[in-house]
This record gives structure tokens, C-alpha cells and sequence, in this order.
């Protein structure tokens, strides 16, 4: 049974990075982004009383639903990959630097060993073979990463996991963007996400909701 599911997912791990390539990008709000996928973990955040929370956020020029698949495939990872009897913690923040937003994921679990930082984006590739999954899910974020110009990689991190994507801000905001440039969406307070609050805003809004292969 265990390698019937397990045959079905990589079968649909397939489909869906076959799927990626053309987005269609618009005017977006990533903290909607970031509520969606932590709606459609909700069991996975509850079960393991999992955190997600997030600074000011932006809005980017993407596609909802693939950015989507990448959080949550993120995210996903961010509560598997914990520390025996830790609380899984991930924040999200972002600044801007020319004319992409950098987006950062950041989590206190186990982490990648610098060595691993490029391998983990390869499809099937599982560091980690005692835990489950297929191998697909890093290389789905990268592969939607790259279709909207942009780039995904593990940035060094004192602990835990950091792994940081960029994509492209408003098209009438390039103008204005200079390298190096900081927002300041990285700064402030930090917001913690309410599993209730994100389903009652999120259930009013019926846009796709993305899809984590861990």
C-alpha cells in the first residue's frame, strides 16, 4: 500500500512539473500567497502545532497559484524536516533589491549542509531517505522560480533551513528600483498567522490552491 501512494505521488510530482513553464503573472499580494498555503496545511500545522508567521509583505508581479505551490512546498519541508521535539517555526520576510523582490524562508529545523545546497533542487533527489517523500517538491519551486526570470537557493543560516527565491516586483515600480535598494519589508513587527483567521479570509477568495509534493 505504502509503495502504491508513494508511486501515485511521484506520478503526480511529474505532472505537476510538467505543467510548469508558462505562468500567467499579475499584480499580487504575497501575504495572500502565505495564507493560502498555510490554509491548505492547515492539518499538517495543527497536528505538529507548527508557527508560520511573516513581516510586511509585498506585492509581486506572479502567478498566484504557482507561488502558491511554492510556499507550500516550503512550508511543507519546514515541518517535516524538524528537530526531534521541536515546534516547527517558519517566518517569511522579503526586501527588494533592484528590480526583484528577494523573498526569504526561514525555519529551526535541521537544516542542508552547504554541500547539499545545490543537489536539494534536483527532482528525486532526497537527502533524507528516513523520512518520507519523493523528491519533487524543491525542484517544482525551482522550476516555477525560474519560469517567472527569477532564481532559488540555500543561503547560509546560523540554524535551521534558509532558502531565498526572488521574483519580479510591479512593472511600474522598476523604474525607481536601484541595486542594493531595501524596502524596509523586512523590518517590523512580526506577524503571526492565525489558522482561523487565514480560512475565513481565504475561503471568501476562490483561487486555486497549490499543491506540495514533499
Amino acid at each position: 500500500i505504502d509503495a502504491a501512494k508513494h508511486g501515485r505521488a511521484l506520478v503526480q510530482g511529474l505532472l505537476q512539473i510538467s505543467r510548469v513553464g508558462k505562468v500567467s503573472p499579475a499584480v499580487i499580494d504575497f501575504k495572500d500567497v502565505v495564507e493560502r498555503a498555510v490554509l491548505n496545511l492547515e492539518f499538517g500545522i495543527r497536528s505538529s502545532n507548527a508557527t508560520v508567521s511573516h513581516q510586511e509583505l509585498p506585492q509581486v508581479y506572479a502567478d498566484f497559484q504557482a507561488c502558491v505551490t511554492v510556499l507550500q512546498n516550503l512550508i511543507a519541508n519546514s515541518i517535516k524536516f524538524v528537530v526531534t521535539g521541536d515546534q516547527p517555526a517558519v517566518s517569511v520576510t522579503a526586501i527588494q533589491v533592484n528590480d526583484e523582490w528577494e523573498i526569504s524562508v526561514l525555519d529551526n529545523g535541521i537544516g542542508i549542509a552547504p554541500r547539499h545546497a545545490t543537489a536539494v533542487f534536483q527532482i528525486f533527489r532526497r537527502l533524507d531517505t528516513a523520512r518520507p517523500g519523493t523528491g519533487v517538491g524543491l525542484a517544482t519551486c525551482k522550476k516555477i522560480v525560474e519560469a517567472h526570470g527569477g532564481r532559488i537557493w540555500v543561503a547560509p543560516s546560523g540554524a535551521g533551513t534558509l532558502i531565498r527565491f526572488t521574483l519580479p516586483v510591479v512593472p511600474d515600480e522598476k523604474h525607481i528600483a536601484s541595486r542594493g535598494q531595501s524596502t524596509g519589508c523586512q523590518s517590523g513587527d512580526t506577524v503571526p498567522i492565525c489558522i482561523s483567521e487565514a480560512v475565513q479570509h481565504q475561503r471568501r477568495d476562490k483561487r486555486f490552491c497549490g499543491t506540495s509534493f514533499l
